[in-house]
């Protein structure tokens, strides 16, 4: 902030006469929070909110930040400053006026010094610190009367830790601390050697040398200082980042940024604070969710307990332990039935199409890979290297039935000869239910695993031996082209009859991973399109799970899917979410 140069008048007390003085004819550099510590130069950041008293950033310990958290330094030759803002400040009468001593607490260059006005003091002598008391000859004597110029500028600049500065009165001062107030110094070094700390702690941030304001990463700043902006993220994360704290328990956090050689320091916010800061939470899971047993693959919802004030959950971070076999079977979920319109028939959806398998009329499906682009299975074959058996979701008719499955190799326009090795053992399926009920996939098992070339997959037959079973079909574009035909063949596609020619077969692989892929057991996600595949170990893994920017967690829980049947035990769950209600919108 600059004053410039005005003429005032001044009435004397107890007279009639009016006489003009002078006010400081040159810009003052207000150097507003500065301190004086270990002979440093300090400034503090300080959070300003309209209203209210200025106070230290403050967050809570449960709170983390985003990168790019940063503060604005800002450093230059400080020029004529005010004594108050760059030492402490002692002052004794003496005749005829005031003695103020200003100590630097180090060595400091000093080209003069200056009043913000003649009107009430004068500078009268000057006197530099020479390590064991003030010298006899000053740097500045006005032969008694004291100097008319607002500011004095010395024949050659000094280095001294202190300055005695006598001052003789013109009129009365209004108040004891006018002359501490008013009186100037003008340092013409610029600051050196800055460094950044957050309560006191080892530096965060460092710069050695003078602050020149052409260095890298330096620019011209406000009132003629140089700006930098640093980081603080990692710093502040440090600190902070506790789930077990409370929100509503804000921890000071006092940024200071130092000097060794003083000169005009500043410190701000880069930009405001709310967008930038995140919280997390601690949640227990209800009794029994912390270990989930899986029977085959499949899909289990956690309910996520969480605290009132969650807005958006953006990520959920925990610890995932299990021991599980090899075997992956692949797609873990799906493909589902199509479902013929609810609405049109007044009830419950019921499958659009089902196939019914008897020992004189078989079906069978080409195997598939994952739907392109699909994150998580890469491979055209889900990463299978060699298949142990296949799933097929078959409803027995009364009385059971008994099925095998029969590998085929894929010919040029279909099922060509049954491949070495891949007829399954049979499996007797008891009757299900006329209609509604889940879906029971059943295992079909090879004798031995069978390699599987991706350039070339083979066919599935699904052959009956005795009753009747029924093989809903599905919509779903990735699943496998579906024929019919009697056990031996010929095979013949679906007829064209409307939407049905356009159905498909429903299997899934069960399998190996080929030597050259890995393909993790589990996936776990918060209710969006996308999980986090995971593989975890007996003694745990730390797992991080992306949630999408909502309210709450569909279904209120953590999606937890697994390829293979096996034992899953989660544990240390933080939420990393966004505040419902903010504290208080904190401003620059």
């Amino acid at each position: 902030m600059a004053v410039n140069a005005v003429v005032s008048e001044h009435q004397f007390l107890g007279g009639v006469d009016r006489v003009q003085f002078k006010t400081f004819p040159l810009a003052i550099l207000f150097l507003g929070g500065q301190l004086t510590a270990n002979g440093a130069s300090s400034v503090e950041l300080t959070v300003e909110t309209p209203g209210l008293p200025s106070k230290p950033l403050q967050l809570p310990r449960n709170a983390v930040v985003d990168p790019g958290f940063k503060v604005t330094v800002s450093a230059g030759r400080a020029d004529w400053t005010r004594c108050k803002d760059v030492g402490q400040l002692h002052q004794q009468a003496i005749d005829r006026g005031i003695s103020v001593v200003v100590d630097f607490g180090v060595l400091r260059t000093v080209a003069g010094v200056g009043l913000t006005d003649t009107g009430t003091f004068r500078i009268l002598t000057v006197k530099q610190w020479t390590g064991t008391g003030f010298a006899a000859q000053p740097v500045f004597d006005s032969d008694g009367v004291g100097s008319f110029d607002a500011a004095v500028v010395f024949n050659s600049q000094i280095r001294s830790e202190r300055l005695q500065v006598d001052l003789v009165k013109v009129v009365d001062p209004p108040g004891n601390g006018i002359a501490i107030d008013s009186l100037l110094v003008q340092l013409p070094d610029l600051p050196a050697d800055l460094d950044l700390r957050i309560n006191g702690g080892p530096p965060v941030w460092t710069f050695p040398g003078p602050v020149t304001g052409t260095a890298p990463g330096w620019a011209p700043g406000p009132a003629g200082l140089a700006s930098h902006d640093v980081d603080l993220t990692a710093a502040l994360n440090a600190l902070l980042g506790d789930p077990t704290a409370s929100i509503d328990a804000p921890l000071d956090l006092h940024v200071v940024l130092t000097a060794r050689v003083p000169g005009a320091l500043d410190l701000q916010l880069a930009q405001p604070v709310d967008p930038l800061v995140r919280y997390l939470a601690q949640v227990a899971l209800p009794p029994g969710q912390e270990t989930l047993t899986f029977s085959a693959e499949g899909r289990k919802v956690v309910p996520l307990p969480l605290p009132p004030w969650v807005g958006a959950v953006e990520k959920v971070s925990l610890t995932v332990a299990a021991k599980l076999p090899p075997e992956r079977t692949v797609p873990p979920l799906g493909p589902d039935a199509q479902p013929v319109d609810a609405n049109a028939l007044g009830g419950p959806a019921v499958p659009l199409a089902e196939m019914a398998l008897d020992p004189e009329r078989a079906a069978a499906v080409a195997l598939t890979g994952p739907s392109p682009g699909d994150p998580l299975f890469a491979s055209p074959v889900y990463g299978l290297g060699e298949l142990v058996g296949v799933r097929l979701p078959l409803r027995a008719e009364t009385g059971g039935a008994e099925v095998r499955a029969l590998l085929l190799a894929a010919g040029d326009d279909g099922p060509g000869a049954p491949v070495d090795g891949g007829a399954s053992k049979p499996v007797n399926l008891e009757a299900a239910p006329a209609a509604g009920g889940d879906d029971v996939w059943s295992t079909f098992s090879f004798a031995r695993p069978l390699p599987l070339d991706p350039t070339k997959l083979p066919f599935v037959a699904v052959l009956l031996t005795r009753g009747r079973a029924r093989w809903s079909l599905t919509g779903a574009a990735a699943a496998g082209q579906v024929l019919f035909g009697p056990p031996d063949g010929p095979w013949q596609p679906l007829p064209p009859l409307g939407d049905l020619s356009a159905l498909r077969g429903r299997i899934r692989m069960v399998g190996h991973a080929a030597p050259e892929q890995a393909i993790a057991p589990l996936q776990l996600g918060l209710g969006g399109p996308g999980r986090t595949a995971v593989t975890p170990m007996p003694k745990g893994v730390a797992v991080e799970v992306a949630g999408t920017a909502i309210p709450t967690i569909p279904a209120g829980g953590l999606e937890v899917v697994s390829l293979v049947a096996g034992t899953v035990t989660l544990s240390n769950v933080v939420v990393r979410a966004t505040r419902l209600t903010p504290i208080q919108p904190l401003q620059r």
